[in-house]
């Protein structure tokens, strides 16, 4: 790891970290505060003993103090500190310094570490069920004795079939390449389909930038890869609708979230309507930045991607499908309409065509078994017919002391009941169809998750007084 990126790797995943060393005959644990040079190279002052103020370094110190001879001696020493006394500094070895076992990580995992974990835990059906046939068989469940005691039994002959069926796929509607009025069906195939034709919505970009955000200096490699990017984006969006009126204005800056806030108030002062950050070997603290400041401080439209991701799809037709997928957000962002969703094909059940939908989306994360941590609550809900805009409510929920944060949401009445004003706001009229999509809920809290979100979902339909909302009591509730 080099100098440079030392200070990133202690803040961002050593610093809440138990360190143990063990060679004075007693364990002594410690916080780690930095790197420091090398064994060989790392000198002090003696503080005691005959050689009092000599200067040595630490390699001869453990071999003289110890009788340790370092097996690695070109490696940086680490200092720790006691969180008792911060201001004294301990610069010891890096060979001689364990993790302490048995710590417990409190920090959430990357998007990268999920897909890995996804991914070692996904199981095939057809795995799956040969595990379970391997299980049965050697377990021989017809012949244990303590089954038998308690009358229960394993029919292991065959496992249990239930009648499924495929749904039928909902229309896809895009504008006519071709013909921008006309509307076209795109074949939906497994939940998949191609993007052939324009938006339904866009709109037409003046003035846009295009900063590479590195955590050091960029190489002419790299300028050059984030300068290719810039010219193929005009013309990749411009197949689906999405235009720009003018060449992207170009900048590089440093991670440096002062660095960033200025640039960004610079590019807002100039009328830049869109911000695309490459970000190149930086953390995800400098991505939460950007959203932070532009989402919150200033309201820019910012687009996030990432330099690997760049050079990874630097081919023309991966970096086709790479930009295809990136203007599908960057549309939605500034307030367009990529494609319109048909739900009459799809229903099962017949559905007058007046009907009007709104969609729900709930989930609440929390720290397990954290008496600390506040569980996180996020309630989104549709703005429009189209189910492309949409409004939320995130909010922090802490347990009473004592308690562990649950999963049920607190006051999810009011959070409804604000949503579904929007959506009247929004389209002078609300819906007759509530559908909920619930997330993040074990099979030990599904009942009562369930019977406390109904109850609130009703409360928030019924509590208002205004009078398009006590009309919409009679409504349905899909989960």
């Amino acid at each position: 790891i080099s100098p440079n990126d030392q200070p990133l790797l202690v803040r961002k995943i050593l610093k809440s970290i138990w360190f143990v060393t063990t060679h004075t005959n007693q364990v002594r644990k410690y916080r780690l505060k930095s790197f420091g040079r090398s064994s060989n190279e790392h000198r002090f002052s003696q503080d005691h003993g005959e050689n009092q103020g000599e200067q040595i370094n630490v390699t001869d110190y453990f071999r003289e103090k110890w009788n340790i001879r370092l097996r690695y001696p070109h490696l940086p020493v680490v200092e720790l500190f006691n969180p008792v006394d911060k201001n004294k500094s301990h610069f010891l070895p890096m060979e001689l310094v364990t993790v302490d076992e048995w710590q417990r990580s409190l920090k959430p995992l990357t998007t990268e570490q999920r897909a890995k974990v996804t991914k070692k835990t996904v199981v095939k059906p057809g795995e799956r069920f040969g595990m379970i046939r391997r299980v049965i068989d050697e377990c021989r469940f017809d012949q244990d004795s303590y089954l038998q005691k308690f009358g229960i039994k394993v029919h292991s002959n065959d496992m249990l079939k239930i009648a499924a069926r495929i749904l039928t796929p909902p229309d896809i509607k895009y504008k006519s390449a071709k013909d921008n009025q006309r509307d076209v069906i795109e074949k939906v195939q497994i939940g998949k389909w191609y993007l052939n034709n324009q938006f339904n919505k866009t709109r037409e970009i003046r003035i846009w930038a295009l900063v590479l955000v590195s955590q050091k200096e960029p190489d002419a490699r790299q300028v050059g890869l984030a300068r290719d990017f810039a010219s193929k984006i005009p013309k990749a969006m411009s197949r689906y609708g999405v235009r720009f009126n003018s060449a992207a204005i170009e900048k590089s800056d440093a991670a440096v979230p002062d660095t960033i806030l200025a640039r960004m108030n610079e590019l807002k002062m100039l009328g830049c309507e869109v911000i695309i950050y490459i970000l190149n070997q930086v953390g995800d603290d400098i991505y939460h930045v950007i959203k932070y400041f532009g989402n919150v401080k200033l309201g820019m439209v910012t687009q996030c991607t990432r330099f690997d991701k760049l050079f990874a799809n630097n081919e023309p037709r991966k970096m086709d499908m790479y930009i295809q997928n990136l203007v599908q957000k960057f549309n939605a962002k500034l307030g367009g309409i990529n494609q319109l969703v048909s739900l009459m094909r799809a229903l099962t059940s017949s559905s007058p065509r007046t009907d009007i939908f709104m969609f729900f989306g709930i989930d609440c994360t929390r720290t397990t078994c954290s008496r600390e941590q506040p569980s996180i609550a996020a309630i989104i809900g549709s703005k429009d017919s189209t189910s492309t805009q949409y409004a939320g409510r995130v909010v922090q929920q802490y347990c009473p002391k004592g308690k562990i944060s649950v999963e049920i949401i607190k006051d999810l009445h009011i959070y409804v009941r604000e949503l579904l004003h929007e959506f009247s706001h929004h389209n002078t009229h609300l819906p007759n169809k509530l559908v909920f999509y619930r997330a993040g809920v074990d099979d030990g809290s599904f009942q009562k998750v369930l019977d406390n979100e109904v109850r609130a979902i009703q409360r928030a339909c019924k509590g208002s007084k205004d009078h398009h909302i006590n009309s919409f009591n009679k409504s349905n509730y899909l989960f």
